[in-house]
Order: structure tokens, then C-alpha cells, then sequence
């Protein structure tokens, strides 16, 4: 039976990273995934803490970036700006391609992961196994939500009865490093440049609404979006891309030994754009133990629970964030909206209120 130190399941941004450090720490670990899915672009906003928390480690530029210096927030006819000077006074956010991240990844020559169709675990108090493939260690890491079930990992899901659309488009309007984010009839847009004159959009809204504008042409699905953002002459670059939306967490775990980061751990609304920065912080917080820790065994219960406490306080914020802005303004939208207007002009007035939730998020 081969044996290693680390299980890593899943091929994704998420199990990259942490394979990158694992080679750095010099500790052992076999990488098996499920049959791929075809990759699609996509636009994350980084958190800058990330990133230099990338370049300390690795002493490589995490990935090209568009920076984010202002952020407008619209609740109908209320807005709340931020900017550079709330945000210590760092860019609020590093508009990231998926294409650059994997090419930052491929820098470091990693082996590519071993595709599996089944997984078969068993567990005892010194190891864990994977049967079907012969393969025993200390610790499994699980990335890969599609394998949560068979791994007997029990959740909480929310089934938001919402679902996203994705797409790029391109203005003739000036970006100038500034993203929108609007609240408007029982739905959310966000804005998110990656170059001067181009944008990526996630529009979240309920089921029914999302249907009607995947019907739209898309001449029609433009005149929407420029009517709900105010941006002229703008133009779709790429196809429509639409998923429901799911809010997961992790709740219980029946096997000893694992540990479950990325979309494995939490699923979250993309209205904070604070789902993949999660996973993220799986990795940071999951190296600080590493490195603070004498263990040589990663698969103690006490090092898990490190982890697994560690990682509590970030995950119940975003939950909690995401989760109530999105029943206020999409599930009792025409009842919380009008109740916005003092809170939004409060917050509008106070730098301190805004550097607060600035820093919370960066």
C-alpha cells in the first residue's frame, strides 16, 4: 500500500495552492481528482491581503490583477461610497482572471492530479485509507464538493431559489479602477472591471427573473444591464453563463482525520465576492499551523481542531453577511429597501463605519 503524509482531493485553485505549499514544507502528498469539468473563465476580486501573503511566501506575484480603488453601492437612489482611503489605504480589491491564476500555478511545475471515478475511505485511529486506490496517510483534504456525500460529510444547504448570470462585456465608458454594485427590484448587480473599458457582471436575482432575462437576445440582455447601470454603449464580449445559487456549511464530519476547505467547506452568495477568498484563507490559516505547529502528524484531532476553530470566525461572518443582505434585498426586497435609507446614509457620513467594514473584508 503506498503511503504519504496528505490525501489531496480535488483539482481546482484551492488544491493548487495548497500543493504548492506542500512542495514548499517538503511534505508528502498524493493529488487525486474526479473526472475534470471544463474549466470556465471567470473574474474573482482578491483580497490584497492574499496577495501579499502569496509574494511573502512564494516571492512570486500571485497573478495579474486589475486594482479596485473605489467602489460605489446603490440601494435604488442611495449610495454608499468606498474608497481607497478606507482600506488602510491598500485597493479594496484586485480584480483577478482565472486564465492568470492557473498560469501563475503552472509556474511552479506541479504534478497534474490522477483522476479517479470513486473514492472508498476507511479510517483508524493512526491512518486513513483510501481502499480503492491502495493509498494510506495521516491527513485527507477534501476541495471537491462533489465528493462530500460519498466522504459521509454532512451539511447545511440553503436553497436560495436564486441563480446567477455571469458575463463580459466591454463600455466606452472609462472604468477608472471604480466597481458598482446596485440593489434594485429584487435583484443585485455587480460590476467588476478587469481592464479600463471591460467588465465582468454576476446579476443574481430569483429563479423567474433570471429565466426572462436568459431569454432576452442579446441586444435586449445589453439594454437591460446598461438601464440598470447607467454605463453606455456597452457590448457583451462572451456568452451568458447562469448557475443556482447554493449556500452551504459544513456541519459535521463522520471521519477522523480530514480536513474540508474551498467549496467542500462553504458555498456562499456571490454578492460580497467573498467566496473563493474563503478558500483563500483555508490556505493561509492552514499554513500558519503548519508552520506554528510541532506536529508531524497533520491528522491528529487536536491539529483539526486547530484548524477547524481557526477558520470558524471568517466563515460566520461571510455566512451571516451574504445571507442577510440577500434576504433584505432579494427575498423581502420591497419591504427592507425603503428601511435602508437611514442605515446607508449613516454609514455614507462615517469613515470610521467605513474603514470597519472595509478591513473586515480585506
Amino acid at each position: 500500500m503506498e503511503k504519504t503524509k496528505v490525501i489531496l482531493l480535488g483539482d481546482n485553485i484551492v488544491s493548487n495552492l495548497l500543493k504548492i505549499l506542500l512542495n514548499k514544507q517538503k511534505i508528502d502528498y498524493v493529488n487525486l481528482c474526479l473526472p475534470k469539468k471544463k474549466l470556465e473563465t471567470r473574474f474573482y476580486a482578491v483580497k490584497p491581503s492574499f496577495y501579499q501573503w502569496f509574494e511573502d511566501n512564494f516571492k512570486l506575484p500571485f497573478s495579474e490583477f486589475y486594482p479596485i480603488k473605489n467602489i460605489d453601492i446603490f440601494f435604488k437612489q442611495e449610495k454608499i461610497t468606498f474608497a481607497n482611503e478606507h482600506s488602510r489605504p491598500f485597493t479594496l480589491f484586485n480584480m483577478t482572471n482565472s486564465d492568470d491564476i492557473f498560469k501563475t500555478i503552472k509556474h511552479f511545475k506541479l504534478h497534474a492530479a490522477t483522476e479517479v471515478n470513486d473514492i472508498t475511505v476507511k479510517t483508524d485511529i493512526n491512518y486513513i485509507s483510501l481502499t480503492s486506490q491502495n493509498i494510506q496517510g495521516n491527513l485527507i483534504i477534501n476541495t471537491d464538493h462533489r465528493l462530500n456525500e460519498s466522504l459521509g460529510v454532512i451539511e447545511t444547504v440553503n436553497n436560495t431559489q436564486e441563480f446567477a448570470i455571469v458575463a463580459c462585456f466591454a463600455t466606452k465608458t472609462s472604468l477608472e479602477n471604480k466597481a458598482y454594485q446596485y440593489f434594485y427590484n429584487n435583484q443585485i448587480l455587480a460590476i467588476l472591471p478587469f481592464e479600463d473599458n471591460k467588465f465582468s457582471i454576476v446579476l443574481s436575482a430569483k429563479d423567474d427573473v433570471i429565466k426572462n432575462l436568459l431569454s432576452l437576445s442579446d441586444q435586449n440582455f445589453e439594454k437591460n444591464i446598461q438601464k440598470m447601470c447607467g454605463l453606455t454603449s456597452i457590448s457583451l464580449l462572451t456568452e451568458r453563463q447562469s448557475y443556482p445559487i447554493l449556500q452551504s456549511k459544513v456541519i459535521k464530519n463522520n471521519l477522523s482525520r480530514m480536513i474540508i476547505m474551498g467549496d467542500a467547506a462553504h458555498r456562499v452568495h456571490p454578492l460580497a465576492g467573498q467566496g473563493l477568498n474563503l478558500g483563500f484563507g483555508d490556505v493561509v490559516d492552514f499554513s500558519s499551523l503548519i508552520n506554528q505547529s510541532s506536529y508531524h502528524d497533520y491528522g491528529k484531532a487536536n491539529f483539526i481542531k486547530k484548524y477547524n476553530i481557526k477558520r470558524a470566525a471568517d466563515e460566520t461572518f461571510i455566512h451571516y453577511l451574504t445571507s442577510t443582505i440577500d434576504a433584505m434585498m432579494i427575498k423581502q426586497g420591497d419591504f427592507f429597501q425603503p428601511l435602508m435609507k437611514l442605515p446607508t446614509k449613516l454609514i455614507n457620513n462615517s469613515n470610521l463605519i467605513k474603514k470597519l467594514l472595509a478591513e473586515a473584508m480585506i
